[in-house]
């Protein structure tokens, strides 16, 4: 009989990395365009008026990845929590004990002479 071991992997297909993406480069570019278009742009007078709209812009990418960042994490904890979590596999025991023995130790001296060729 043999016994089996629970291993935990999170359930990620290629759409959900396609989209965390796609949503890490749009957060990257509105955060590094915003101050570079602010430092070009002629049409507002930040100084006297106060409305800086890329600094509320940048403002609101960064909230939006720190939600997402906060809800990732969440979502990973509590699907290590649970324990009818469909995101685990069954191991074999004897597959899982392959995985945690070592390696065989290298010689560190050369072979005898009468090895050697």
């Amino acid at each position: 009989m043999v016994t089996l071991l629970r291993c935990c992997f999170t359930r990620v297909t290629l759409e959900t990395v396609r989209g965390r993406r796609l949503i890490g480069a749009l957060i990257l570019t509105v955060c590094l365009g915003a101050p570079l278009v602010e430092a070009f742009d002629r049409w507002d007078d930040t100084v006297h008026d106060g409305n800086d709209t890329e600094a509320n812009l940048m403002i609101a990418a960064l909230c939006v990845g720190l939600a997402l960042v906060v809800v990732e994490t969440l979502v990973a904890r509590i699907r290590l929590l649970s324990p009818h979590s469909k995101s685990s596999v069954a191991c074999s025991t004897r597959a899982a004990v392959n995985r945690m023995m070592p390696a065989p130790p290298m010689p560190t001296t050369s072979p005898p002479l009468a090895l050697r060729i």
